[in-house]
């Protein structure tokens, strides 16, 4: 079984190189271990939170084990690909969607994602909207978003 190694990246890059390796291994559908790291938090690092949220997403479309149920290690997830996963991989409304798990006003998601511009953030948001991964509310006078 071949391995896949993320842990050393930054979560960006993890993903992104994650996303293209899969698309490779579905194409044989060959089995493949994909080591994320457990982080220093405590809580499971971003790379382990982020891979595990779009396996759970696609989980009609691949099979995957965790290190833990395996073995005792969370750091890696066995990963059986059998379809392409959904075209939905925009990294930014990903990270969008696991911070507003919870709601949250538009400010502080604002603030959280700067780097990636207001009018991009804002777009994403407005496109998770739109395809109903994301629900706008109010906070008083704030506009607030929650993932559905």
């Amino acid at each position: 079984m071949q391995t896949l190694d993320l842990h050393e990246l930054k979560a960006d890059e993890a993903i992104k190189c994650f996303l293209n390796e899969y698309e490779n291994y579905q194409k044989t559908r060959e089995a493949f271990r994909l080591v994320h790291g457990y982080g220093s938090s405590g809580e499971g690092g971003k790379i382990m939170r982020r891979v595990r949220q779009i396996l759970q997403e696609n989980s009609d479309k691949l099979k995957y084990s965790y290190g833990e149920d395996i073995d005792g290690n969370p750091g890696y997830t066995i990963i059986y690909p059998n379809q392409k996963m959904a075209p939905f991989t925009d990294l930014l409304a990903q990270e969008i969607l696991g911070f507003c798990e919870v709601s949250k006003v538009q400010g502080k998601i604002l603030s959280k994602f700067r780097k990636h511009g207001d009018s991009n953030i804002i777009r994403t948001l407005k496109n998770l909207e739109k395809h109903k991964m994301i629900k706008a509310g109010t906070k008083g006078i704030h506009k607030t978003w929650t993932k559905l």
